[in-house]
């Protein structure tokens, strides 16, 4: 088990559209990890430029539903302002 029962982190998923009244639909990438709740109501989310993993922006989840095994809605409580 070495270290894996001390860590704690979460997941990059990506933007796949931008949809009205605060939602986006986004993706899970990583083949091993998929298929799960991501987020509650209240998380707090951090936008990031893939490229570089630097936080640009940060959200509050209103509500989220899994769509399809890799594909999750979600509602944001105001969204990014897209710098």
């Amino acid at each position: 088990m070495h270290d894996d029962p001390v860590n704690v982190h979460g997941t990059h998923l990506k933007v796949t559209e931008i949809g009205s009244e605060n939602t986006l639909k986004l993706r899970f990438i990583h083949h091993q990890s998929y298929g799960f709740e991501a987020f509650i109501p209240g998380d707090t989310v951090a936008y990031l430029h893939s490229n570089t993993l630097q936080i640009f922006e940060k959200g509050v989840i209103k509500s989220a539903k899994l769509i399809s095994e890799r594909e999750m809605l979600v509602e944001l409580q105001q969204l990014f302002q897209g710098k």
